[in-house]
This record gives structure tokens, C-alpha cells and sequence, in this order.
């Protein structure tokens, strides 16, 4: 299979048409290999229009889902990026494309195992893997100016938006019920708002589902 050739396909196919226009975005894209993010017997499917199974119950984003949130982040040179539930490190890669210092949180040890590989054989081996729960952020990497959630939630942690500094933001999709949407949250004067980016779908990452309501 030619993967560069696959690439070029994808951004001009998929990630285009759904306004991913950024250049900076568009170049990390064409010049990152995301079939070295993948099991070798799914590369053939690297480049393909849906979420990407990995475990049971973890998967990468598809490729326009995961530009388009990370678009919406605008990062900046410098800047310090937390990539939430990385699985095996393909956003941390674009993001490290974009800015200077990028955390991976990954509580899967085989994930966080392939992502280190795939990481550094793509020259990105500053990016730091770290492994606790997700929803309780990475703090001692904290304020971050830019923050993604690899994956859907059922509610957006407290801490993770405490971790956000003056002027950050954080892209996430909230899943609710059956339908669900992706979000941009920003801080500003310590208060935390979001406006919504479009809709999305993906699965719900392992220990961000709401605890059941109790019923009498």
C-alpha cells in the first residue's frame, strides 16, 4: 500500500471538505506516518473515515474528528498541550508538530508502550507519557494552554478545567445519550465557558461515563 500517496488522499478527501484549512494542521498531517500509530495487521486502514479500534474499548479518532478539535485549539509555538486518553500517541505527534512541550495521559501500560514507540520513531521522543486516571488530568504538568480528550465523554472533570491556564483552552466531545457534540472550552478571568463545534459521535473512553442515577 502507498501510505503517502494515502495521506495525500485523506487530507484532500476527507479533512478539506470538513473546513480543516489551518496550514500548520495540514502539514503536520502530510508529513506525520499514522500507519506507525496502528497495529500493523490495521495500517491498510490507517488513513481511513472512521474511529480505529486499538482495544476492546479504545480506539484513535478518525482523522477528520481528531483535526478538526485539534484545529479549534489554534496552538501556538511554545505553548503547553495535555492529550487526554492518547492511546498510541498519533494527536500527541500533531500536536508536538505545533508546539514545544506536549504531555500524553494514557492509562492503558500496552498503549502507552506503543505510542512511546511510535513517538520516537517519528522524532518525537520529548513528548512525555504519563499514566493515571484520566479523569483526574496530569497536574504536575499543569497550567496547560491547550488541552484534547482523545476519545467521548459523559461529563467534563472539574480538574481537568482547573488545569487549564489563563487564556486556555480544552476540545472535548460530550456525549449525551445516543447524540453528542464537540466543545471548546476556554478560561478567562478563572471562569470557564464553551461554545459548540459540530457534531460527533465517538465512544465513551473507559471512566467517563456518569455514575448511574439512583432510583427509588
Amino acid at each position: 500500500m502507498n501510505f503517502e500517496q494515502a495521506r495525500i488522499t485523506m487530507v484532500e478527501t476527507q479533512l478539506r471538505p470538513s473546513s480543516v484549512i489551518n496550514p500548520a494542521v495540514l502539514h503536520a498531517v502530510r508529513s506525520l506516518p499514522r500507519e506507525r500509530f496502528v497495529p500493523p495487521a490495521q495500517r491498510s486502514f490507517a488513513y481511513s473515515d472512521f474511529d480505529l479500534a486499538l482495544q476492546a474499548d479504545r480506539f484513535l479518532l478518525a482523522p477528520r474528528t481528531l483535526t478538526r478539535l485539534i484545529q479549534a485549539l489554534e496552538i501556538r509555538p511554545n505553548e503547553r498541550v495535555l492529550e487526554i486518553a492518547g492511546a498510541t500517541g498519533y494527536g500527541s505527534a500533531l500536536m508536538a508538530s505545533l508546539s514545544g512541550a506536549v504531555t500524553l495521559l494514557e492509562p492503558s501500560a500496552e498503549l502507552s508502550f506503543m505510542a512511546r514507540a511510535a513517538l520516537d520513531s517519528c522524532g518525537f521522543g520529548a513528548v512525555k507519557i504519563v499514566s493515571t486516571d484520566c479523569r483526574m488530568g496530569w497536574a504536575e504538568g499543569a497550567p496547560y494552554d491547550a488541552m484534547v480528550l482523545q476519545g467521548g465523554t459523559q461529563f467534563v472533570p472539574d480538574a481537568w478545567l482547573d488545569q487549564l491556564s489563563e487564556g486556555g483552552r480544552l476540545a472535548v466531545i460530550v456525549r449525551e445519550g445516543v447524540a453528542g457534540s464537540a466543545r471548546l472550552y476556554s478560561k478567562s478571568r478563572g471562569a470557564c465557558g464553551y461554545r459548540t463545534l459540530f457534531d460527533a459521535q465517538p465512544m465513551i473512553v473507559p471512566g467517563l461515563q456518569r455514575a448511574p442515577a439512583f432510583v427509588f
